[in-house]
């Protein structure tokens, strides 16, 4: 059961997603410059209660581990830096005895990835996913280029996840997902809600308003 650092954040981190964070606080600084120096990974993961400065915030109990693969300085001894997501995993216990958190965990691999029935579901979830891109772009009149969609499920689950304009907690329910045909099945049903309401703003003005500087988080393939 490997110890890590944890960071928490109002935002969920999946595997593969880039995801850029300023630093600044002197715990998290040390902890970065500890992480780098040891080769080794953090934690992210999402805020239950708390805040992102001050006090220890609370976190869910499944996060992703993050690589930081850019570095940067920022202004007044900050740093700028960018992280990947790796691997899910679960914490079974938190204490601090460094300025920071720091959980024991469990890798949370996803179950069922060969499972009956993926092959048909990731199909449908690869075409659902066409048709909301196409839609979002058509709603918030913005170009949405996206390269060739990932034909390997255990891929394809996660950039729909980053995909989705929807809440952390949200995305925090696909983190937390056991299985594959389960995490599947909650992305085909969120991603038809989604066109949904797509269809609904489009047909306002200021639904069209609404859509536009809709963020989008970045994901890589290593």
């Amino acid at each position: 059961m490997p110890r890590i650092p944890l960071f928490p954040l109002k935002t969920v981190l999946f595997p593969g997603m880039l995801l850029p964070i300023h630093v600044f606080e002197p715990r998290y600084l040390e902890m970065v410059d500890w992480c780098q120096s040891e080769g080794l990974p953090f934690g992210v993961v999402l805020i239950r209660r708390g805040s992102e400065t001050g006090e220890p915030a609370v976190p869910y109990g499944v996060g992703t581990t993050a690589r930081i693969i850019r570095r940067a300085k920022a202004d007044e001894g900050g740093l700028n830096i960018v992280v990947v997501g790796r691997e899910r995993f679960r914490i079974s216990r938190i204490e601090q005895k460094r300025p920071y958190l720091v959980g024991t965990t469990d890798v949370y691999p996803l179950r069922g990835i060969y499972a009956p029935g993926v092959g048909r579901l990731s199909g449908r979830l690869r075409s659902e996913l066409n048709a909301y891109i196409e839609m979002l772009s058509e709603s918030s009149g913005t170009v949405i280029q996206v390269d060739r969609l990932p034909d390997e499920p255990e891929i394809l689950v996660w950039v729909v996840g980053i995909a989705l304009q929807i809440s952390s907690a949200q995305r925090q329910r696909l983190l937390e997902s056991e299985d594959m045909p389960t995490l599947l099945r909650r992305e085909l049903e969120l991603l038809s809600l989604e066109k949904q309401l797509l269809k609904y703003i489009a047909d306002t003005q200021e639904g069209r308003d609404d859509l536009e500087g809709l963020p989008f988080m970045h994901w890589s393939p290593n």
